[in-house]
This record gives C-alpha cells, structure tokens and sequence, in this order.
C-alpha cells in the first residue's frame, strides 16, 4: 500500500491479490485524510473479492484498474455507486507498438517468444504484433513460440519442488550467526531474493532453451520478440552461443526494462 499525500489516495497493488479470504491485510487505511483508492489488479490472478468489499464499504471513491486481462468478480464487474472499473490494454499497445518499428525496419516475418503465455499480458502483446503485420497484408507472420501452461507465479512454485530452499535458507542462518552483525542488513533481502526470484529465473531459463531452438531452425524469421527483457538477456546469450550476430543476423525486443537490461552489455542491443 502507497499513499499519495498530495492527492489523499492510497494505491493499493500486487500483495492484496491472494486469494486468501482471511488476510488480515485486508484491513486498509480509511482515514479522513484518504479521499479514495486506486486498485490495481495484474496477471493471472483474480481481483481479491473481499478487499472489494472492504473497500466497498468505507463509502469513498474506488477505481479498480484492471490490466492485462486480470479477473474481477462477477458482481463488480459492473460500476457500482463507490466502486469503477477500469480495463487498460497497455500490453496489446506496446505489441503494436513494437510491430510498427520492426514493420519500418523491414522486418517482414518475427517470432514471439514466451514462456508465461498462460498469463494475459503475454497472449495480449502477441495479440498487438499479429494485428498490426496482418494490417499491413503480412498473414501468419507473427509465429508464437511459447509454453501456454505456465505464467510467472507458476515457475516460483516449481522451482520451489525442484530446489531445497528450506534447507540453502538454513545454512545462511548458520552461517550469519558467525558473521558481524552490520553485514546482516545488507545480505538478508538478497538471500531472500535469490532463494525465490533467481531461482525462477532459472527454472525460466531451462524452459525457454526450447524455444529459442524451434524459433532458431524457422530461418525465415529476422527479429525475436521476447515476452519480457527477463526472455531477452537468455535469448542474447543463446544467439551468441549459437554463433549468431546480433542485430545483423536476429533481431532482438524486449519489455519492461527491467534490471537485467542495466547490464551494460546488453543496452545496445536490446
């Protein structure tokens, strides 16, 4: 939860979308000084429907911005008195976007390539590459090269089957204990990063080798666009493996700038 002084609204984001109907972090700030909620509802999961009503219940504004075709319950889908939804299709808009510039780069046939295509944004970007090359008369020029079972919060889970985090976490608590204490505050939100993120990534990783090889052998393709730059910087390494030069022999896209993209190596060709 956020709250913006300067606008007296609280954000309410990511960590409310548990399905769990017992949380008590659905409590939410209702002071007088709060004017009213911006909800906003991402991926795969459902909106949480007793937050809805919590909210529902304070009396004062509520938007619920709705992106990458997430679920909101039934009985709100509709406006109410307090409560408005708002659907956005940014991904969809950022795929058009994309296949405009690689459309006026002469880039005839692309791929897509995803392994969270289970997850709306995904199929939405694919969506927007598709609907501006068939525009252009470019027909099944946008393959998708992607795992449809899986969106991001499934590779966590996974990865947490395939790897002993309980016991890695130990042994840096064993560890720690014979540490100085100042190191301590610096090392604990890494570890916990990279018992559960990185080792997502990794299992990403492993999974999306296949496609990169079947969108490889399709030597019509000139661009890869990837769902995310989380897709890309493998991709980067892959092609460099393979003995492929980029961009001269693929091209390469990616989304989001996330932090992977800081890596100065990559930056100019992403």
């Amino acid at each position: 939860m956020t709250s913006f002084p300067f606008a007296n609204l609280a954000l309410i984001g990511d960590e409310y979308h548990s399905g769990e109907t017992d949380r008590a972090s659905c409590r939410v700030p209702a002071g007088s000084d709060i004017m009213g909620y911006l909800y906003l509802v991402q991926g795969v999961r459902p909106a949480n429907e007793q937050l809805l009503d919590t909210l529902r219940r304070l009396k004062k504004p509520v938007a619920v911005l709705v992106e990458g075709g997430a679920v909101v319950p039934p009985r709100f889908t509709g406006h109410t008195r307090y409560v408005h939804i708002f659907k956005a299709r940014s991904s969809e808009n950022a795929g058009r976007a994309v296949a405009r510039c690689l459309l006026d780069l002469g880039h005839i046939r692309i791929a897509y390539i995803s392994p969270y295509h289970r997850a709306r944004w995904s199929r939405f970007r694919h969506e927007g590459l598709d609907e501006i090359y068939r525009a252009a008369g470019h027909e099944d020029a946008v393959p998708a090269f992607t795992i449809d079972k899986n969106a991001i919060l499934d590779y966590h889970e996974r990865a947490r089957e395939h790897i002993d985090i309980a016991a890695f976490k130990q042994l840096y608590t064993d560890w720690k204990k014979r540490m100085p204490r100042p190191f301590q505050f610096v090392l604990d939100p890494a570890v916990e990063e990279m018992t559960g993120a990185r080792a997502a990534m990794g299992e990403v990783h492993f999974q999306t080798m296949r496609l990169f090889d079947r969108a490889l052998a399709d030597t019509s393709i000139t661009a890869w666009v990837t769902a995310n730059d989380g897709v890309a910087v493998p991709a980067l390494d892959y092609l460099a493996r393979k003995r492929m030069r980029v961009p001269r022999d693929i091209s390469i896209v990616g989304f989001d700038f996330c932090g992977l993209r800081s890596m100065g190596s990559y930056q100019q060709t992403i």
